[in-house]
């Protein structure tokens, strides 16, 4: 399905990052494999992508730096010379009340969760223009389309919301040069920090394999006229 497609994961040294790079990898897609300070998993997930035959390689960067995240971009056209799919997956939560921030943890948490969204699109876009194609997927959350309080998610909320904005902003700006912009939003997962005490309809929380499907539906050349959207994977949570 991704044959000859070169993809990067942002923070794909763990959880579901990790599994949307195998995944792509799986599909044929040779993945660049993102990490900041967790190296050595990263170079775990080198090896077993490139187990199933496909180049790959581990990228490290601070994405919060402009500087840092276009060094990061270079490296990859460098050794694949084109990019084809980016899945802006890096986003850091902390749960507490709003007055219990610090102004340093305001700023880190809409550093990782919208302006590192940002800067990775920012660089990669000449890129996808160039070659006249493009896919772009950023990991947002099921609640950031509503406008409502988050008293003890407020930073994490605006900038996820500010993720979605972008992305249909994008999607409108780019899509004269064959680049599609999506959102795919998890919503309560098995792994989540906090668990709500509202039920989920489906009856379970979502799994990896629930938000890597979404991904790869995005991916797939049928969905080649879908620009725009935001895939909520939350089996109808809060809806």
């Amino acid at each position: 399905m991704l044959h000859g497609k070169v993809a990067l994961v942002t923070g794909s040294s763990k959880r579901i990052g990790k599994e949307m790079a195998i995944a792509l990898a799986r599909n044929g897609a040779c993945v660049a494999v993102h990490c900041n300070k967790s190296r050595k998993e990263a170079e775990a997930v080198r090896k077993k992508i490139e187990s199933f035959g496909n180049p790959s390689m581990v990228v490290k960067a601070d994405l919060r730096s402009l500087k840092e995240t276009k060094a990061m971009f270079r490296a990859i056209i460098k050794k694949f010379k084109k990019i084809d799919i980016l899945i802006n997956n890096v986003g850091n939560f902390i749960f507490k009340d709003i007055d219990g921030y610090s102004p340093e943890e305001w700023h880190y948490l809409i550093d990782t969760t919208l302006n590192t969204t940002y800067h990775c699109c920012k660089c990669a876009l000449p890129y996808m223009r160039g070659q006249k194609f493009g896919r772009i997927i950023n990991i947002a959350d099921s609640l950031a389309d509503r406008i409502q309080a988050s008293p003890k998610l407020t930073p994490y909320m605006i900038g996820k919301t500010g993720v979605l904005i972008l992305t249909q902003t994008l999607a409108v700006t780019e899509a004269r040069h064959n680049i599609n912009v999506n959102a795919v939003s998890p919503g309560v997962m098995e792994n989540s920090i906090v668990k709500p005490a509202d039920k989920v309809p489906k009856g379970r929380y979502g799994s990896y394999d629930d938000i890597v499907n979404a991904v790869l539906f995005l991916l797939d050349e049928k969905s080649d006229y879908i620009t725009g959207a935001n895939i909520k994977v939350n089996g109808g949570w809060r809806l």
